[in-house]
Parts: structure tokens; C-alpha cells; sequence
């Protein structure tokens, strides 16, 4: 039998300690509930919400005091729905941290796509009297505002996140949309105009609003050179613009236009060539061609 040094001795508990340590971090409750949590994440951002909401549940149950778990058990339940269930989380996590933002703001979000203006306005309150330059903040405040129906109220907020961040994008398209709903058209224009190439995903929703206007005043020209000018910016993939094509083409389908009709609603197929719209663009390009 082999005589045992002190330092084989030493060797060997240290490499069971260090297998050990090696163990620990991969089977201790933080670490697991972190693998949880990223595992939950990925899913979250494909917009697999119940598998989310899977990952986030086991990691609750190791680690029930982290903050961040009830915040996304929050996002996970508002995709799939559950409103109320995401409210219950995101209190459960303000709960445990007061003063996170991320999880007050998206706690006034859910209260506001759930019509409850009052509640979200005193949270938002909470919110801005410790972070007044929070732009978030300050356009929920002008939801709340419009849920109530105090249009000049909302104005006030949608102009104060102007103050501080001139031509805030989402800022600019509120406004635009309290000028037109008052039909003050070129006001309104005005407003969708610093939308345009901004950011991903206003583009189509200014275009769509300054579209209705320019048709609504026959200014169709203006409205193609809008469309021009969007397709002309790049910076980012453009988003489908079916619907605007669309428009466009019953506009001069009315106006006995056939042939920039046409134009426009096979441009409208080419973006989309499946759904309503597409359907309803191979119904008219069928009467024009009778």
C-alpha cells in the first residue's frame, strides 16, 4: 500500500473542495434562479410568454426575495394577457425595491392598457417626484390624462417631455394626434413630420396619420412625396407599408385615377400578398379591370 504524503493529502482535498465549489455554483438557488432568469428572458424576447413565465416561476421558487423575478414573472403575465396577474407582480416587486423605475413604469403601463387612468396617474406622480426628467414618465402622465378626458392636461405632459428632450418622437406623434382628432391639419403634419426616420416603428404609424390628412385635404402628391421621402431616408428596415399603398390607391380609384390606382394597389400586394388588405386590394384592382 502506497505511504500518503502530507502533500498528496493536501492535493486531494483541495481538488475535493475546489470540485465542490465547481458544484455549488451550478446547484446553489442564485446561480440556478440566474440560469432561470436568462432562460426566461430569451423566451420572452421571441414572445414565447408562458414558457417565460415557466422559467420565472422556478426561479421564485430559489430565490423569492429577488425583486427582478416578480418584475419579469409582471412582463411575462402582461404578454399573455393577464393584466391583473401582472400587476399583483410588479407591486410584489416594487415591494421589495420601491424605488425601481423600470418596474414603476411598467407598472404604469399595464394600468393604462387596462383603461385605469386614475390609479396609474397617482403611481406616476410617486414616480416623477423622484425622477421629473423621466420621459416614460411624463407621456404615461399624458395617457392617464387622456384616459380621464383632459386633453389639455395630456398636451401639458406631451410638452414637458418636449422641454426636456425637444422633438421626443413619441412626444411629437401624441401631439400630433390631439391636432388632428381637433382637425388642426397642418399642425398636426407639423408634429408627424420629426417622427419620420426617427425611430423603428413610428414611421408607419406618422405616415399612416399624415396619409389620412393630406387625402382628407386632396393633397395626394403630398402624401406620395412623404412615402418618397421615407423610402429615400433608409437607416433602417422600412416597415410594410401595404396599408399605405393601400390608401393610396383608393384614393384615386374614387378620384376615377385607374391607372395610379393600379399602381398602388399591386405595390400593396408586393408588400403584403396575404390578409384583409391584400384581399380587399385584389377586389378593387377586379372592378378596375372590368
Amino acid at each position: 500500500m502506497a505511504k500518503l504524503s502530507l502533500k498528496n493529502v493536501l492535493t486531494g482535498l483541495f481538488a475535493t473542495f475546489f470540485c465542490g465549489l465547481i458544484i455549488w455554483a451550478y446547484t446553489a438557488p442564485a446561480p440556478r434562479a440566474a440560469s432561470e432568469i436568462a432562460r426566461g428572458d430569451v423566451r420572452l424576447i421571441q414572445n414565447r410568454f408562458q414558457e417565460a413565465r415557466d422559467h420565472y416561476l422556478k426561479a421564485q421558487s430559489l430565490t423569492p426575495e429577488n425583486f427582478r423575478v416578480y418584475q419579469r414573472l409582471g412582463r411575462a403575465n402582461q404578454g399573455l394577457g393577464q393584466a391583473k396577474k401582472a400587476q399583483d407582480f410588479f407591486r410584489q416587486a416594487l415591494a421589495l425595491s420601491p424605488t425601481d423605475l423600470e418596474t414603476q413604469l411598467l407598472l404604469g403601463q399595464s394600468l393604462l392598457l387596462s383603461g385605469q387612468g386614475p390609479e396609474a396617474e397617482r403611481l406616476l406622480k410617486q414616480t416623477l417626484a423622484s425622477n421629473p426628467g423621466c420621459l416614460e414618465a411624463l407621456i404615461q402622465m399624458g395617457w392617464a390624462r387622456e384616459l380621464q378626458n383632459d386633453t389639455e392636461g395630456s398636451e401639458v405632459w406631451y410638452r414637458k417631455a418636449l422641454e426636456i428632450h425637444p422633438h421626443y418622437v413619441e412626444a411629437e406623434y401624441q401631439l400630433g394626434l390631439i391636432d388632428l382628432r381637433a382637425e388642426r391639419f397642418e399642425e398636426a403634419l407639423e408634429h408627424f413630420r420629426y417622427t419620420f426616420g426617427l425611430a423603428p416603428g413610428w414611421d408607419e404609424l406618422a405616415l399612416e396619420s399624415s396619409l389620412s390628412i393630406y387625402l382628407k385635404l386632396n393633397r395626394p402628391q403630398e402624401a406620395e412625396a412623404r412615402l418618397q421621402d421615407l423610402k429615400n431616408k433608409g437607416g433602417h428596415p422600412l416597415p410594410s407599408l401595404a396599408k399605405t399603398h393601400f390608401n393610396l390607391g383608393i384614393y384615386y380609384a374614387v378620384h376615377g385615377d385607374n391607372a395610379r390606382a393600379r399602381e398602388h394597389l399591386e405595390t400593396s400586394l408586393r408588400y403584403e400578398d396575404r390578409g384583409d388588405i391584400a384581399q380587399r386590394a385584389r377586389e378593387v384592382l377586379g372592378k378596375l379591370s372590368q
